[in-house]
């Protein structure tokens, strides 16, 4: 823009600035700036249910999608997410049930098999998740 354009636009406006004016920001006062105070949480497992709570639309909304992703391209969908720990249950209790004859405390062999295997499915899962999370962050550079 010209410098008769912007004298215009002022006169127009009704302000009467030069030029070197126009160019310095004006002076910011540090008195009046929030002042923000980061802290850490409290204890060990500071779990903000109340927010939890709030944001529950959210977080079911986030988890529904994860689910619908996961098994989207999958011929039974998330039923694979059952089936899977059943039969492997149902290969346990075969192989070690009834051929190698295991105890199980009293427990029904089909129920401590069942538990344990869905245990180690969570942990492999979280840990398989971890680690890709970890080198799919990794600096390739």
């Amino acid at each position: 823009m010209t410098q008769a354009v912007e004298q215009d636009l002022d006169k127009a406006s009704g302000s009467s600035r030069s030029g070197a004016a126009r160019d310095t920001p004006p002076p910011v006062d540090n008195t009046t700036r929030p002042r923000v105070v980061i802290q850490p949480s409290r204890g060990l497992f500071n779990l903000d249910l109340r927010s939890l709570w709030e944001y529950r639309e959210l977080l079911f909304f986030l988890v529904w999608r994860d689910i619908r992703v996961r098994y989207k391209q999958t011929l039974i969908g998330a039923a694979w997410a059952i089936l899977q720990p059943f039969l492997t249950m149902l290969i346990f209790v075969v192989i070690f049930g009834v051929f190698a004859k295991f105890p199980s405390d009293g427990l029904p062999y089909p129920i401590f098999a069942y538990t344990a295997i869905l245990l180690w499915f969570c942990f492999s899962q979280a840990a398989t998740s971890a680690a890709q999370s970890g080198t799919a962050s990794a600096c390739t550079t």
